[in-house]
């Protein structure tokens, strides 16, 4: 994980010094908006694993879950995350759950 401690770091010292921003750190997006496409993108790909039968989105995000809770003990940061990506999961579960599959 050396690249994100990196990002983290650079982050925090672009937020804290008020130094101008490196000609890198306006490419990188905000922490929150980060967390949020990765969030994104698991759904997308729990939808697509449902579609073809591998594992349900609830089921998923019941192990996501689990997986979170552990994880918190440890390191809270990344099980934090990984509880919202779970939460995000089980949000999109519910709302898919009607609608009816072009595949």
């Amino acid at each position: 994980m050396p690249f994100w401690n990196w990002f983290k770091a650079r982050m925090r010292f672009d937020r804290v010094s008020g130094a101008p921003a490196s000609p890198i750190s306006h490419a990188l997006p905000d922490f929150e908006a980060l967390v949020r496409a990765h969030g994104d993108w698991l759904a997308f790909l729990a939808t697509i694993l449902q579609r073809e039968g591998i594992v349900s989105n609830d089921e998923l995000a019941r192990a996501l879950s689990e997986f979170a809770s552990l994880t918190v003990i440890d390191r809270p940061e990344e099980g934090r995350i990984l509880a919202f990506w779970a939460a995000y999961l089980q949000d999109t579960s519910v709302a898919l759950r009607d609608i009816p599959s072009v595949h």
